[in-house]
């Protein structure tokens, strides 16, 4: 499909979302290292780095298969930007298994990270899982890695200064005046930041190199 997708003449972004790890190879990777058109950008929701928690919420993978995963695909597209989710509190959650979280994140220097109190839901078989974690100690937690996460986050931004990126004018800013706001491929639409772009010459919808300062 993605084949068929880079072929349409007047689609010059495509952007993958949601992607299952386990079923990234590496005909996946170099396709994605090849195209013009697929955005360097992934979306891996990987829920939670601890064997146990995964395994208990019917999933696969494990600390160092992610992280292996993530520094392979980096050590194939240099520029690549990865957006990932993670569920906190998850029911028998200890502090050992979230520890591992903040320890993968300070290794696997992910862009962006949407993190997600564990919430449940009826019909679903967490729902009647024992050993939930208290309020208290989600929201701390929560908090924590949220904070861990930003720094990486900004740390990673300041690397972008004085380099020059592609941008989609999308509209004018709500934020600044006589600003537009646009994105580049490292930024998925309402989910990742923005990049203000000053009104000179530009109008909604170009798609044009803006150095970044």
């Amino acid at each position: 499909m993605l084949n068929d997708l880079i072929e349409i003449d007047n689609l010059s972004r495509i952007r993958l979302m949601y992607l299952n790890p386990g079923g990234i190879n590496d005909d996946l990777i170099s396709l994605i290292s090849q195209s013009g058109k697929i955005c360097k950008y992934l979306d891996i929701p990987i829920q939670h780095v601890s064997t146990k928690i995964l395994r208990k919420m019917g999933r696969g993978g494990s600390y160092n298969e992610f992280l292996k995963l993530f520094l392979k695909i980096r050590e194939k597209i240099s520029d690549i930007v990865f957006r990932s989710s993670i569920i906190i509190g998850f029911p028998s959650e200890t502090e050992s298994n979230y520890d591992l979280i903040s320890k993968f994140l300070e290794e696997a220097k992910l862009d962006w990270v949407g993190f997600f109190k564990f919430s449940p839901q009826k019909g679903t078989k967490a729902y009647y899982y024992k050993n939930r974690i208290n309020k208290k100690t989600v929201d701390r937690r929560y908090n924590d890695i949220v904070l861990l996460q930003n720094e990486i986050s900004i740390e990673l931004r300041e690397k972008l200064v004085g380099k020059t990126l592609d941008v989609l004018i999308e509209q004018t800013s709500i934020e600044i005046e006589d600003f537009w706001e646009g994105r580049s491929y490292r930024e998925a639409p309402e989910i990742d930041g923005l990049i203000f772009v000053e009104k000179d010459n530009i109008a909604k919808g170009d798609l044009i190199p803006i150095k970044i300062t």
